[in-house]
């Protein structure tokens, strides 16, 4: 008698667990591919070809037992990180040293409403983004399993811990900062809100733009020249920007002939509206490079901050001398970040009360900006260290050796408390206390509150040329003036040269930890909403929380 040979894997044959490993990390975690698809006829025929011995898994099984054990595996190892790590820029525990703030609402309503002037037409009856996704309820056979436990469809708020609550309220004031790039946006929003000037010529390149989009010959007469215009979005306005830029970067008369050739001679464009086009880029240009720079995630952010203030002013008070049709715009630029980034330039001597223009805001952050972190950080960092002062146009020579020797007193005392806590668990407390009272006497009675942070000893209203202490160890000032002294330009030289710099070190470690925006989290949104799309609308509460993290921490898996 002939004994069949086994037509399956075991669960516990390698090649099995690989090949599950693989469909659930690469397909459904990496390539967001919906879990239904291993019901799917036509990805079982696909299975069987690769290993007709494989078992193909169910979706039960990957929602009850796959996911919920990688999950936990995955949590395991980000506690493991998270504790050994000497500093967390966003945590709920002793270590928390800095919270970005994000409001949801505030995003949309900033984003929305940041078009450039006359691209309103570009967007009507735009149907590009609903494409993909345009599903009846009859074609849903794609969606999601729901668990058996009766637990609502809906996703519900799920109420925080009272200890995390009263831990934030406590310490809200002293860790707050804005988001960078959200702040910078609303004052790109207060300045096209002031070009009118530019209406004509922008409302042109919104019709040229758009119908790039409609016209495949108008698209094929772009493929012979090389050029192409990029689709703008409307929750970006530097997308619009560079679907401006692409336009601009057209020869004019070539462009013209185009359109000519095409029957569209009404959307030529004269030398007049080049010229207020190049004006209007040379305006907007730094900020779409400051935008994109602060939010990047796998470099330092922080101490990107300082130095773009000041050379974004600096750059428009040059273009303002320059400038002849859109002036008014470039006023407003200036005026919006004088007022929403006042409390920095108020460190530079730099006069913010002498607005052109009056911005409304109902939620100023000029204080918030006046935190020394955004002074300290860019001196700790390679790549710009007092360089980024002392090319300043905008600071007098008296100015730049008094703002250095208030960032080197600042970076002394920082490292003083960093020791202090590091010898004395509870003295952070006793310090702010002593500290916080002994300065009463200098802070007006309305900024108070206003002006706590991490470091109250730095508060920017208490910015004085203070004597170096005798428990200065000097170990910190040769340290200091070595640093200066490096040719390397790279922003983590500290951190590859720690042994030779410890004080500096760790001192950098602490303040260069906190990103400069809440781009980070937006993407763990935005992966949210990959997953969350029409037809898999009845994806469980459960699943999508454990989804988006396992697709937001994938390196640890």
């Amino acid at each position: 008698m002939i004994k069949e040979k086994t037509s399956k894997y075991l669960s516990t044959d390698l090649r099995q667990v690989k090949l599950t490993e693989s469909i659930v990390k690469d397909l459904i975690i990496e390539c967001g591919l919906p879990i239904s698809l291993v019901d799917q006829d036509g990805f079982n025929s696909f299975m069987a070809t690769v290993d007709p011995m494989y078992s193909l898994l169910t979706r039960r099984q990957i929602t009850r037992d796959k996911l919920p054990k990688l999950h936990d595996r995955m949590t395991m190892k980000l506690k493991a990180l998270c504790n050994n790590a000497e500093y967390v820029s966003v945590t709920l525990d002793k270590k928390l040293v800095r919270l970005i703030t994000d409001n949801a609402s505030n995003n949309l309503k900033a984003f929305n409403h940041i078009l450039l002037p006359c691209f309103e037409s570009y967007f009507e009856n735009d149907e590009y983004d609903n494409e993909e996704y345009d599903l009846t309820q009859d074609e849903n056979d794609d969606c999601e399993e729901i668990s058996d436990d009766n637990s609502d469809d809906k996703f519900q708020l799920v109420p925080l811990d009272e200890n995390i609550i009263q831990c934030v309220s406590e310490n809200l004031e002293l860790l707050c900062l804005p988001c960078f790039a959200y702040t910078l946006q609303l004052v790109v929003n207060d300045g096209i809100k002031h070009a009118s000037n530019a209406n004509a010529a922008l409302a042109k390149v919104a019709k040229i733009a758009k119908f790039s989009h409609s016209s495949i010959l108008f698209a094929e007469e772009l493929e012979n020249l090389k050029k192409t215009i990029p689709r703008a979005t409307k929750c970006r306005w530097n997308s619009q920007f560079l679907t401006v830029v692409a336009v601009s970067d057209i020869p004019l008369k070539t462009l013209n002939d185009v359109l000519i050739k095409l029957d569209k001679k009404e959307l030529c464009i004269t030398e007049k509206n080049k010229e207020v086009l190049d004006e209007l880029l040379a305006l907007l240009y730094l900020f779409n490079e400051a935008t994109v720079l602060t939010q990047a995630d796998q470099t330092v952010t922080i101490s990107m901050v300082g130095p773009i203030l000041l050379n974004l002013l600096s750059d428009l008070e040059l273009e303002r001398k320059k400038s002849e049709r859109v002036y008014l715009m470039c006023d407003a630029l200036i005026s919006s970040l004088k007022t929403r980034f006042g409390g920095f330039y108020k460190h530079f001597s730099i006069e913010t009360d002498n607005c052109k223009v009056k911005i409304n805001t109902n939620a100023n952050t000029s204080c918030l900006y006046g935190d020394p972190i955004f002074l300290m950080s860019a001196v700790v960092d390679g790549r710009f260290k007092f360089q980024w002062i002392n090319d300043c146009t905008l600071l007098s020579d008296v100015t730049k050796t008094n703002i250095i020797s208030t960032i080197k007193q600042c970076l002394i005392e920082a490292s003083i408390k960093l020791n202090s806590q590091n010898k004395f668990d509870n003295a952070d407390v006793e310090i702010i206390t002593e500290e916080a009272r002994s300065d009463d006497s200098n802070i007006p009675t309305s900024d108070k509150e206003k002006k706590k942070n991490i470091f109250p000893t730095l508060a920017s209203v208490s910015f004085k040329k203070a004597k170096v202490d005798n428990a200065t160890p000097k170990s910190f000032l040769d340290e200091l003036d070595g640093f200066l002294k490096e040719d390397n330009m790279t922003h983590n030289f500290i951190f590859k040269n720690a042994s030779s710099y410890q004080s500096l070190y760790h001192l950098a470690r602490k303040i260069m930890c906190a990103p400069a925006t809440s781009a980070l989290i937006e993407r763990v949104f935005s992966q949210s909403g990959l997953l969350m799309r029409p037809h898999r609308s009845k994806f469980s509460q459960v699943n999508i929380c454990i989804l988006t993290s396992l697709k937001c921490n994938k390196t640890l898996l």
